[in-house]
């Protein structure tokens, strides 16, 4: 059997499954409150606790969207979902969010901003943070997903560091980025998504996902992290952030196992 038609085979599968998937929204923020510091604020829904978002005081709200301001290297904000709380409730974990960006206006189109998981919070307002699409001792993304304004996508799984640092989507048009983290393997598996389309983050391989060698069991938090400074700041905004769990609908299975001994057939039969 051809590469290509494995191939083939392996991302329709994929994308039924995607599509027969029902969600448990854990935390969720449009940004629709008054213009200010996102520090200190409560997303429109938390359904793991009460924390609010904490980090960095230069991450504002502005016009119900978050821009970023960041004096230094980076900055980060993020929401405590509790110590083990990802270790402990295995799922197929789902950030969603809503980037936009004005990439002929930006003074520095390789600065980012992303969202993702992290290990650690350094929740004081006026530290300076490394951004955690870097390899940076804790903080790095565990994992993350961004856009750059030059139009690139980035993708992070820690233990690996970059796995994904391509591309050139459009600007002025609103992006959704897509994250899933799937936590009831063995290995965790990474898989991501912009607009739909599935990244690669495996070099070529079919499934086109990452798997971990050592689980990151120790991220706990729901992480924004940006290095766009004061003078692009309103030329990328973030909006409709989501952390979701995704289960597969009970028909899902029975179209799984049927899909699994149609491929049986049809392998066995191009043996012949």
């Amino acid at each position: 059997m051809s590469k290509s038609l494995k191939y083939t085979l392996t991302t329709s599968l994929a994308f039924a499954v995607c599509t027969q998937l029902s969600a448990v929204v854990l935390i969720s923020d449009n940004f629709d409150r008054a213009d200010g510091q996102l520090r200190n604020t409560s997303p429109n829904v938390n359904n793991i606790n009460s924390n609010t978002w904490a980090g960095s005081d230069n991450f504002l709200i502005n016009s119900n969207a978050v821009n970023s301001a960041c004096i230094g290297s980076g900055h980060y904000e993020a929401i405590d979902l509790g110590a083990g709380y990802i270790a402990s409730n295995p799922a197929i974990y789902e950030i969603t969010a809503q980037m936009t960006f004005n990439t002929s206006a930006f003074s520095t189109p390789s600065d980012f901003m992303s969202i993702g998981f992290t290990n650690s919070n350094n929740s004081s307002e006026t530290a300076n943070r490394t951004h955690i699409s870097s390899n940076t001792t804790s903080l790095y993304g565990a994992p993350s997903i961004g856009l750059r304004g030059s139009g690139g996508a980035l993708v992070n799984a820690e233990e690996a560091g970059i796995l994904y640092d391509e591309g050139a989507y459009a600007e002025n048009v609103t992006h959704t980025v897509r994250l899933l983290l799937d936590t009831t393997q063995t290995n965790w598996v990474v898989s991501a998504y912009i607009d739909g389309g599935q990244l690669d983050l495996d070099s070529g391989s079919v499934s086109m996902s990452y798997t971990y060698g050592t689980n990151p069991t120790s991220i706990r938090y729901l992480s924004l992290s940006s290095n766009i400074d004061t003078t692009d700041a309103t030329l990328f905004s973030l909006d409709n952030v989501q952390l979701q769990t995704v289960v597969p609908e009970p028909s899902t299975y029975a179209m799984i196992f049927g899909a699994l001994v149609g491929l049986g057939v049809f392998l066995r039969r191009r043996r012949r």
